[in-house]
């Protein structure tokens, strides 16, 4: 195989031959090749911070950004974080600067994170934008992390609770059917029930779990598919009306943070409306905050503008309201999110509270189920027998 490289480096001969130093050279071209060659995935929450915290601290050191940025590449081991350090360092050492280079990768990190580094470059803050990136990042997060353990604890204990069910189904209710089929029993109907479940089951199975199998490789190919059933799955669960709550209040405190983020780093309003409604995945969120920011080109003040969206959060606007009257809209706007921040983690531990006795409830119902299902027959047998 032959590769093309492009590099201005002369390739010396030695005695007809290639000398050990170019070919040294143009091996590690090809393994940056390859590197760059990477598909561009988004680097997840954990990676993004680690470079990113990292980089402020060499930043806040003085170390110069094309050194932080090599230091950086050699000390990390994750594909997609070299290649994103390796583009950084490449636009870096073309005269770009660090906001732009973010902005022209932003499939890797987001589309917020290089606009508020340019406004951060422009007042010379570019170390304490990334730490305080990195922190928001950090806390939203782990504000995800505590709704998903809340979700995962009772979806756990009804998962088991129904593969044990289905175990009984599948090997004990055939042993018990072949026993009662030895007596002249009228079954209960709890019984034929589960004996007809069983049968159906043991005749399915082949059938159910070749459907598994081709869904789950579907699934891993197709990557559009799962995303839509990714997304799926996401409405039904927000059809929970604590869980829609919450995630409207998560979804507000992030905006009201971001939107503190970017007025302390010299970003107009108007221009940070614009940019958070881009990276929206809720479309009916983002094209409100749209409307707000053209409400504001008109000169109505923010809170009024937020108060005419049923979505928007009345803390929110309170807040807002107070911060226009004195001058302090990017505190107050702070403040506001780390209050919604609360009230999201007081939703959780009472959401956690509340699923407990319907998880209590459904194991019972399956546990009652099949003891019934087991038992009265039993009892048959045992007056037949007296």
């Amino acid at each position: 195989m032959v590769f093309f490289l492009s590099c201005n480096a002369p390739v010396h001969r030695v005695g007809g031959l290639v000398s050990p130093t170019s070919l040294s050279y143009l091996g590690q071209q090809v393994v940056n090749q390859r590197r760059a060659d990477i598909k561009h995935k988004p680097l997840s929450g954990g990676q993004a911070m680690f470079i990113f915290d990292q980089l402020a601290h060499l930043l806040e050191a003085k170390v110069p950004l094309v050194d932080a940025l090599e230091w950086l590449s050699s000390s990390t081991h994750h594909p997609n974080s070299i290649a994103l350090i390796n583009h950084l360092s490449h636009d870096i050492r073309q005269g770009h600067s660090l906001g732009h280079a973010l902005k022209a990768h932003a499939q890797w990190v987001g589309h917020d994170l290089g606009p508020l580094i340019e406004g951060a470059e422009r007042t010379g803050t570019t170390d304490i934008a990334l730490r305080s990136w990195v922190a928001l990042t950090k806390k939203t997060l782990n504000q995800r992390r505590r709704i998903a353990q809340a979700m995962t604890y009772p979806a756990t204990i009804i998962g088991v609770a129904l593969f044990a069910f289905i175990g009984m189904l599948v090997w004990v209710i055939p042993q018990f059917q072949a026993l009662f089929a030895n007596f002249d029993l009228v079954l209960p109907w709890v019984t034929r029930w589960m004996i007809g479940l069983s049968n159906w089951l043991r005749e399915s199975a082949r059938v159910l779990m070749t459907s598994c199998l081709v869904l789950g490789a579907w699934l891993v190919i197709d990557h559009t598919r799962r995303h839509w059933i990714k997304k799926t799955v996401l409405q039904c669960v927000l059809a929970y009306p604590s869980i829609r709550k919450i995630s409207r209040h998560h979804r507000w405190a992030q905006i009201a943070k971001r939107l503190a983020l970017f007025m302390q780093r010299g970003m107009t309003i108007n221009e940070a409306l614009g940019l958070i409604a881009d990276t929206l995945i809720d479309p009916q969120q983002s094209q409100s905050l749209h409307q707000i920011a053209n409400d504001l080109t008109q000169g109505i003040p923010l809170s009024k503008a937020m108060a005419q969206h049923p979505s928007a959060d009345p803390t929110l606007i309170f807040w807002i309201g107070i911060g226009e009257k004195t001058g302090q809209l990017g505190d107050m706007l702070d403040q506001a999110g780390n209050l919604l921040q609360d009230n999201v983690n007081d939703h959780i531990d009472k959401l956690s509270q509340r699923l407990e006795p319907f998880m209590m409830i459904a194991v019972g119902l399956l546990v009652g189920l099949m003891l019934l299902a087991l038992y009265l027959p039993m009892f048959q047998l045992s007056a037949v027998s007296m």
